[in-house]
């Protein structure tokens, strides 16, 4: 893969993760708490699609939890059976950058 692996996402509602056969895990880095990042339980935000094809995307992750008043850093690991790949939002900015890529568990 020669694509960089620091990159801006340039539509967040674009990047749309599947919540069947994969795994969605959201931290949020407390800036008044830098060493105790907290794990959000993504069942608490409104997913899209039906029962076979549920799916959140950046851009709604990130609306529904500054709605909710989360401050700081989201960082959102995405992982599927053939790849996935690790967001964070608010590091520079409101915007999503893709920091990492995964391989996928399969």
């Amino acid at each position: 893969m020669n694509e960089p692996l620091l990159k801006t996402i340039e539509n967040p509602d674009e990047v749309i993760l599947y919540g069947e056969m994969s795994s969605i895990i959201i931290l949020i880095h407390d800036e008044e708490h830098p060493f105790e990042e907290k794990v959000f339980p993504n069942n608490m935000l409104k997913w899209c699609g039906d029962e076979m094809y549920m799916h959140l995307t950046l851009g709604s992750i990130s609306r529904q939890l500054r709605a909710i008043g989360v401050q700081g850093s989201i960082i959102v690991i995405y992982e599927s059976a053939l790849d996935g790949a690790v967001f964070r939002y608010g590091n520079h900015g409101d915007i999503w950058e893709r920091i990492g890529i995964l391989a996928g568990w399969a």
